[in-house]
């Protein structure tokens, strides 16, 4: 994954002068996981190498947009030999990232160089992934009778992702180790797992793992349930 790049463009020889031609740095100024998009700052600037020539007709382009174009006179012949690197243009974009994060950049530039060619380049980068765990709405514990539970989770999305995956376990409260009820694909609505072979009159705790499609993970808070009061165990005073 690139955070920063740089291409040049078809180099030309200028008055006896060869290397002569454009290019284009660029850099990641940030990325928004909410808003799921890269900042990016460019800079283009076309290199003399001891020459000097009128340049025209230039652009620097993106698959954002457009980012610099001039139909006309971009740089003036001025009689200067030395090598240097004359700055163009310059700016700063944001690019939209996938439902997974992902996104490629792409950028090309070109200028005529009066009477000898048009110096013209491209270049390709996988921006790094913008992460997003999937959302939590709720779980919910149902249907507790002496023995068994059913117990629920629902999320809100997928985060940076397009399936889900969701994990229940459980415990009694008074144990370190959970024990997992298995993995299902996220459902519509809630997803539900049953848990029998429970003691009764037990405090028990319930947790759910989430994970999407590119490992971004989210973990529910624990929550409690107890499970009723079997009626044999009652005893009953006789006057």
């Amino acid at each position: 994954m690139a955070t920063s790049g740089s291409f040049s463009g078809s180099a030309f020889t200028i008055g006896g002068q060869s290397n002569n031609y454009i290019f284009t740095n660029w850099q990641l100024a940030s990325q928004n996981t909410s808003g799921n998009y890269s900042t990016i700052n460019w800079q283009t600037y076309f290199h003399f190498n001891g020459a000097d020539a009128q340049l025209n007709n230039g652009y620097t382009n993106s698959n954002a947009g457009m980012l610099w174009q001039n139909t006309g006179l971009v740089h003036n012949y001025a009689g200067v030999y030395t090598v240097r690197d004359i700055a163009l243009a310059s700016g700063t974009f944001t690019i939209g990232h996938d439902a997974n994060g992902n996104q490629t950049l792409s950028l090309s530039d070109s200028i005529d160089i009066y009477q000898t060619g048009t110096s013209s380049g491209s270049g390709s980068w996988a921006l790094p992934r913008i992460p997003l765990a999937p959302g939590l709405l709720n779980m919910t514990v149902d249907s507790i009778t002496t023995q068994s539970a059913r117990l629920g989770a629902e999320i809100t999305s997928y985060g940076h992702g397009t399936t889900a995956n969701l994990e229940m376990f459980y415990k009694l409260h008074t144990d370190s180790g959970y024990t997992s009820l298995g993995i299902q694909a996220d459902a519509a609505g809630y997803n539900y797992w049953s848990v029998t072979g429970l003691q009764p009159a037990t405090l028990y705790d319930y947790i759910c793992n989430v994970t999407n499609n590119n490992g971004d993970f989210a973990q529910f808070t624990s929550q409690s349930f107890t499970t009723l009061i079997n009626n044999s165990m009652l005893t009953m005073d006789v006057f």
